[in-house]
């Protein structure tokens, strides 16, 4: 299995745009274990990494779906044009 290193935990957390106290909750441990982690001071579980796997699986099928079918496409389509103006961006954050 994988040895994670700091910079690859702390860059999974960001990208799945957790907090560190979020990332804490999802792993049902104490903050501080998030911090030693990402510090280096203590290795995750056999389970955490296993968990840093799949959540890194999921992200990346995730990102490689995004790039696919991207939001601006399908706003494309289901309004039949071929090229979205910066008013039609603007009308949908209303």
């Amino acid at each position: 299995m994988k040895n994670w290193t700091v910079e690859e935990i702390k860059t999974l957390r960001l990208r799945l745009g957790q907090s560190a106290a979020e990332f804490s909750r999802h792993f049902g441990c104490p903050i501080d274990l998030i911090f030693d982690w990402e510090k280096g001071s203590q290795s995750p579980s056999p389970d955490d990494v296993l968990q840093f796997v799949r959540l890194e699986s999921h992200l990346e099928s995730y990102c490689e779906q995004v790039l696919r079918d991207s939001v601006a496409d399908k706003m494309l389509k289901q309004m039949g044009l071929e090229q979205i103006c910066q008013t039609d961006l603007s009308d949908l954050k209303r």
